[in-house]
C-alpha cells in the first residue's frame, strides 16, 4: 500500500449525501441545530494563517476579545477538532467548511512521522511551541529548556480516534493503515514493567510528551498529581480509550495488548480514592482532576467491553455512580469538583456506553443533563457576550499569537470554561479548544443515542426531536406531556418513558386508535406497526422544586420534567448569565416551527 502521506491528495471531506425534507416539529431542545452552532465554533477557532492549527484560548471578556495561541492547541486538541467534525456533519449534513476541514486533516496527517507518531512542529513561525510544561529539569537539578518536535501520548490517542471518526465516514483503508502504524509508535516508546506499561513526563509539551530524539527520563509516575496539568490518569485513559477500540474496528492484537498493560497499570491502587475513603482504591472512589478520572474511566470501560472484563465493568460502574452521587447537582448537571466544560461531556459518555452495555441504566441522568447544564452553557448570545466585551479591559492583540478579528462572531456554538456557579460565568468568559471538541462530541453521543434500531425493533431512549431511517421523533416536552413517534421501518417500539412520569396515566394512540400499553420496565411496547403508523404518547407534566446546595450557597429550582425552567437567587455582575430565557418553558403549549430535516446514509460510532 506504501506510505499514505506521500500523497495527501486521497483526504478528501465529501460533501454530506442524505435524505432532506421539510416538516413543521415543535421548537424543543434538537441537538442536530446545536450541531450546527458547534460547527460555526469549530470553524471558527481555525487559523488559516497558521496551517489550521486551533487558537486554543478565547478571552471574550477583554475589549476587543481575542484569541490566542499556546502549547496545547495542536498536540492534543486539533485532533479533538478533527473527530468534531464528522460528527457534526452527521447530525446536520452541513456543507459549510469543508475545505478548511480538509486542508486541516492534510496539515495534521503531514506531522505523522515514519515512527507513527503525530509530532507538534518546532518551528519559527510557532513561538508559542515552547511554553506549557515545556522545562525539563536533570538528575542534578538544572532546568533545560527542549527544542524540538514532541509528541504528546495522549494527543496520538485522540489522533487515532479522529481518524476512526474519518474512516467511518469514507472507508478509505489508509486511514486504517495510518491508525496501526501509531499504535505500533505508541506501543514502540510505552515503557514496561513486569505486567503493566506506562508512559513518563519528560517535561515538555504540555505533559507526558515524547521528544522526538527519544525520552529524557523513564522514572515512572509515583502519583496521580504529575506534570503540567497535574493528572497522570489523563494521559493514559485516551490510549486505553482509542487502542480498544482500534482492537474493536480491525482485530488488532497488538492494540488490545497494549491496552490491557497500560489498563494494569492505571488501576494500581496509589491512583485511586478519596481522603478518609478506606475501600475507594477498589471501588474507583477518587479526588483531583475531572477530566483526567473521567477519561480514564471511558478508556477502562472501553477495554472492558472489548475483553468482556466483569470486575472492570463494575469498577467503572462505581466510578461512576461515586463521581453522579459526590460531585454532580442533582438533575441540574453541575459538577461540584469543577471542569463542567470538559467533564460532563466525559459523564454523559459514560452514562450512554455503561447503559448500552447493560452495566446500568443511567438515561434518566443523560435525559436531565442534557436539557439543563450541557445545553446551557453552550454559547448562543451574540447581544449578551457583546456586553461582557464591552464592560471589560482594554486588550490590544499581538500577532501571530493573538488576534481579534471577529472573535465573538467566530466564538457563537462553543463551550467555555465555567466559573464557580451554574448560574453565571466569571467575567473574562474563557473558551478552551479542550471544551469545544469535548462537548461538541458529546452532542453527537447524545443525538446518537436518542433512538437506536435492529431487526424491525426501534428502541427510543430519550424524548428529544430526532430524525432517522426509522422514524421521526417530535418531542413537545417540556411544555406538554406530549411525543409524536412518525413511524417509518419499525414494526416494533420501544419508547423510555422518564422516571417523573406516572405511568398509570400514560395513554397512547397508533394511528388515532386508542392502544394496549404493555411495559417493560420504563419501556412502553407498541407491537404491529405500519410503515407509516404514527404513534401520539401522552402524559401529564410534573412541575416540582428542588433545592441543591453549591458552594455554600443555596439555589431554589423550579422544573417542568427534567427541564429547568427557573433557578434563584442569580448571583449579581456582568458575565455569561445562564437559564435566563427558559421562563417560556412554563407555557402549556409547545411552539412549531419550520425545519430542513437531514437524514445521514450513515452513523459513526464511537
Amino acid at each position: 500500500m506504501g506510505d499514505p502521506k506521500k500523497a495527501l491528495a486521497w483526504i478528501h471531506v465529501p460533501s454530506p449525501v442524505g435524505e432532506r425534507y421539510e416538516a413543521e416539529v415543535p421548537d424543543t431542545l434538537d441537538l442536530a441545530e446545536r450541531a450546527e452552532c458547534a460547527l460555526n465554533a469549530l470553524l471558527g477557532m481555525l487559523d488559516p494563517d497558521s496551517d489550521y492549527e486551533i487558537w486554543f484560548h478565547s478571552f471574550l471578556g477583554t475589549n476587543p476579545p481575542y484569541m490566542y495561541h499556546d502549547t496545547t492547541g495542536l498536540p492534543t486538541n486539533n485532533p479533538k477538532f478533527a473527530e468534531s467534525f464528522p460528527l457534526m456533519r452527521v447530525m446536520t449534513g452541513s456543507e459549510r467548511g469543508l475545505v478548511e476541514e480538509e486542508r486541516m486533516m492534510r496539515m495534521m496527517v503531514g506531522l505523522v512521522a515514519q515512527d507513527g507518531l503525530y509530532y507538534a512542529p518546532a518551528r519559527e513561525e510557532r513561538p508559542w511551541h515552547e511554553g506549557v510544561g515545556h522545562v525539563y529539569r536533570t538528575a542534578e537539578g538544572e532546568i533545560v529548556r527542549i527544542h524540538e518536535d514532541f509528541a504528546n501520548v495522549y494527543g496520538n490517542a485522540r489522533m487515532m480516534l479522529a481518524m476512526m471518526a474519518w474512516y467511518q465516514r469514507d472507508r478509505n483503508p489508509l486511514w486504517v493503515t495510518l491508525i496501526e502504524n501509531m499504535a505500533g509508535g505508541l506501543s514502540r516508546i510505552a515503557i514496561r514493567t513486569g505486567d503493566y506499561a506506562f508512559f513518563p513526563d519528560s517535561g515538555v509539551g504540555e505533559a507526558f510528551s515524547y521528544p522526538k530524539s527519544g525520552w529524557r527520563s523513564t522514572e515512572e509516575p509515583a502519583k496521580e498529581q504529575t506534570g503540567a496539568e497535574g493528572s497522570t490518569l489523563m494521559y493514559h485513559g485516551g490510549e486505553i480509550r482509542a487502542l480498544s477500540r482500534l482492537y474493536a474496528l480491525t482485530g488488532n492484537r497488538e492494540a488490545l495488548e497494549l491496552a490491557g498493560r497500560l489498563k494494569n497499570f492505571v488501576m494500581q491502587a496509589k491512583f485511586w480514592g478519596a481522603e478518609g475513603d478506606h475501600a475507594g482504591a477498589e471501588r474507583a472512589h477518587w479526588s483531583g482532576h475531572p477530566p483526567g478520572r473521567l477519561e480514564t474511566l471511558r478508556g477502562l470501560l472501553e477495554y472492558a467491553i472489548a475483553t468482556n472484563d466483569s470486575p472492570l465493568k463494575a469498577f467503572v460502574r462505581s466510578g461512576y455512580e461515586y463521581t453522579r452521587n459526590h460531585y454532580v447537582v442533582g438533575r441540574l448537571g453541575w459538577l461540584l469538583c469543577g471542569g463542567c466544560g470538559c467533564s460532563l461531556p466525559r459523564l454523559l459518555a459514560l452514562a450512554i456506553r455503561l447503559s448500552d452495555a447493560g452495566i446500568g441504566d443511567y438515561w434518566e441522568d443523560v435525559d436531565a443533563w442534557i436539557r439543563n447544564q450541557q445545553s446551557e452553557q453552550q454559547l448562543l448570545d451574540p447581544e449578551l457576550l457583546g456586553k461582557v466585551s464591552e464592560a471589560g479591559p482594554a486588550h490590544v492583540a499581538i500577532p501571530p499569537q493573538e488576534t481579534s478579528e471577529r472573535v465573538l462572531e467566530r466564538c457563537l456554538g462553543a463551550f467555555p470554561i465555567y466559573g464557580r456557579f451554574p448560574t453565571l460565568t466569571s467575567g473574562d468568559v474563557h473558551i478552551g479548544g479542550c471544551c469545544v471538541g469535548n462537548n461538541s462530541q458529546a452532542l453527537y453521543y447524545v443525538w446518537e443515542s436518542i433512538v437506536r434500531y435492529a431487526s424491525g425493533v426501534a428502541q427510543v431512549n430519550l424524548l428529544l426531536n430526532r430524525a432517522s431511517p426509522w422514524l421521526d421523533l417530535d418531542s413537545h416536552l417540556p411544555y406538554e406531556g406530549k411525543v409524536v413517534v412518525k413511524n417509518k421501518t419499525a414494526k416494533r417500539l420501544c419508547l423510555r418513558v422518564p422516571l417523573w412520569v406516572d405511568k398509570k396515566r400514560v395513554r397512547a394512540r397508533v394511528d388515532g386508535d386508542e392502544a394496549t400499553l404493555d411495559w417493560f420496565g420504563n419501556y412502553l411496547i407498541l407491537d404491529a406497526l405500519g410503515e407509516r403508523s404514527e404513534v401520539v404518547v401522552k402524559f401529564p407534566i410534573v412541575s416540582s422544586t428542588e433545592r441543591y446546595t453549591i458552594h455554600g450557597e443555596r439555589f431554589t429550582c423550579q422544573f417542568r420534567g427534567n427541564t429547568l425552567v427557573d433557578i434563584s437567587p442569580r448571583p449579581e455582575g456582568l458575565g455569561y448569565s445562564l437559564y435566563t430565557k427558559r421562563e417560556g418553558y412554563k407555557a402549556s403549549q409547545s411552539p412549531i416551527k419550520k425545519v430542513t430535516r437531514y437524514i445521514p446514509p450513515t452513523t459513526i460510532e464511537w
